[in-house]
């Protein structure tokens, strides 16, 4: 009866965590299926900020969320998205630290769930203007082609280890799938500034025409 106890019990607890397994598999599916249809319908580079970093909040045990890109002809990285305890941030470019160039070089996502003042000190962190110290951060590279474009960025400032593995699992989805759609939303900005810029020329060139066939008569 004692075998057969442990064995029961054994097993309750396996399909309590596969439920619970089960249950977390399935958030994390709906949020990255939200995106991505969110993502196909809105191409302007803003309106993708404003959608991952809407559901970004939403979803995360934090108070602060960045979502920034980096010009590496400066060496400056750009804020896209920055909202912390509701309040959106528009800040101005400011240069690389030495965790965006970790970042850049690793290509690899920077957890700091405790002793934040350490790494603070140890990557020449500065605090964005008018933001908390957090207690726990996250950050993952925003990729294209191996190339790091950006990151985007998970703080809580009221609390250690905040981030689990399936939330930084959940972000590296997240950010894969932006990386996509800012590469997308880049190519039809292309593609639509050298239409207008052929329109133009063409419209030229259609007058110049008119004018010498007008002459010439």
């Amino acid at each position: 009866m004692i075998e057969e106890k442990a064995g029961y019990d054994e097993l309750q607890k396996t399909v309590t965590q596969l439920t619970a397994e089960l249950s977390q598999r399935t958030d994390e599916l709906a949020v990255i299926n939200s995106v991505q249809e969110g993502l196909a319908r809105k191409m302007d580079m803003q309106a993708i900020y404003d959608l991952v970093g809407d559901r970004i909040r939403d979803t995360f045990d934090s108070q602060a969320v960045i979502i920034a890109t980096f010009d590496h002809e400066t060496n400056t990285e750009h804020f896209g998205y920055a909202i912390e305890k509701g309040e959106r941030f528009h800040l101005k470019p400011r240069e690389f630290d030495k965790l965006r160039r970790s970042l850049i070089d690793t290509k690899q996502r920077i957890l700091i769930n405790e002793n934040f003042e350490e790494a603070y000190r140890q990557f020449g962190m500065r605090v964005l203007p008018g933001s908390d110290f957090p207690k726990s951060a996250l950050y993952v590279p925003l990729l294209i082609d191996d190339n790091v474009t950006g990151y985007v960025s998970l703080q809580n400032v009221d609390k250690e280890n905040a981030f689990s593995d399936s939330d930084v699992r959940l972000l590296e989805t997240l950010a894969n799938s932006m990386s996509n759609a800012l590469e997308n939303a880049r190519l039809l900005r292309e593609t639509e500034q050298r239409t207008a810029e052929l329109a133009v020329i063409n419209g030229v060139g259609g007058t110049g025409k008119g004018i010498r066939y007008s002459n010439h008569l």
